[in-house]
């Protein structure tokens, strides 16, 4: 496969696990490390055509570190929802295939931890960020292997601040490896801008805490509203209420967690895992989740609802 759309979107996690070389021609490839860019690319190649559902079956690839136990290429048998009018009901669906497919093949005993990439903007809007602190985060909880690092970051960011005091740069001034004045101004500029928009240590805290949110979505929305009384976390009751019930889980063991579901950055909405703990370093047996702005940055025109799962057989 073509390895911008990989690198581009599946987040730092995903990104050091690709298998990446350079064919004869110069152009970057990669073996693919699931397939659901490459349905969706598929979709894409016959233009906008509203609501179709994908099946399919193929070799995956991605590194494992040594003795991780897990297998490094492995079939994937998966489904994808994309053009949906209906995303709850879509959601459903592909959360309630999954779950009746591991059924068919003998798997009863399964956790499925839940997370919608929705209530941490929610959360942090509710808490007062600014708008680049906001930012910052939720580009961070994507993409960074140390959140809670970051987090503490953004909060030694803001303790400093009062403590320096800088001085603009000599326009005149030499160039400096490479840098001009401007460019130095410039990234000082943007240095300082990021410290303002840091995380006072109350803050900090409730971030932390939000993160550490695991439990039933009853309990876990509960807990959010004491965190951040401002965050107004009713849409996501209603959300779960009705996911619960269309996907039948009713009676399964379901969780809310909000760290889950984040090595895959192109996600947007709904995320969920299905884990068999029996299974050891291959717990994690099928995911998924909601990704309504990836085919836009794969070439359409505009934003497509899109909702899809794999399990590895």
């Amino acid at each position: 496969q073509p390895a911008a759309p990989f690198i581009d979107r599946m987040g730092e996690e995903m990104r050091r696990r690709l298998y990446m070389f350079a064919d004869p021609g110069g152009e970057q490839l990669c073996l693919r490390p699931d397939l659901t860019i490459p349905t969706a690319l598929a979709y894409l190649a016959n233009g906008d055509q509203g609501r179709k559902q994908y099946a399919y079956e193929g070799m995956a690839f991605r590194y494992q570190s040594r003795g991780a136990g897990k297998p490094e290429e492995f079939i994937q048998a998966g489904i994808e929802i994309i053009g949906g009018t209906d995303p709850v009901a879509d959601d459903a669906q592909v959360l309630r295939d999954m779950i009746q497919a591991l059924n068919a093949m003998g798997v009863q005993e399964m956790q499925i931890r839940l997370n919608h990439f929705a209530m941490l903007p929610l959360f942090l809007e509710g808490l007062g960020l600014t708008q680049r602190a906001a930012a910052r985060l939720e580009r961070a909880y994507h993409q960074s292997a140390d959140f809670a690092g970051f987090v503490n970051q953004m909060a030694q960011e803001k303790a400093r601040l009062a403590e320096v005091e800088t001085s603009p740069v000599n326009p005149n001034g030499p160039v400096l490896a490479g840098r001009s004045p401007a460019d130095i101004q410039a990234r000082l500029d943007r240095l300082r801008a990021d410290a303002e928009s840091g995380l006072s240590a109350a803050q900090a805290e409730a971030v932390t805490r939000f993160m550490a949110l695991s439990g039933p979505p009853t309990d876990v929305l509960d807990a959010m509203a004491e965190l951040a009384p401002a965050a107004r976390p009713n849409p996501f009751a209603d959300y779960w209420a009705t996911l619960t019930q269309a996907a039948g889980l009713a009676n399964k063991n379901v969780t809310l967690n909000m760290a889950g579901g984040r090595k895959m950055a192109y996600y947007t909405g709904l995320s969920f895992e299905i884990i068999v703990p029996a299974l050891g370093p291959q717990a994690v047996i099928a995911a998924g989740g909601r990704y309504d702005d990836l085919l836009r940055a794969l070439g359409a025109s505009r934003d497509i609802n899109a909702v899809g799962a794999a399990l590895a057989l």
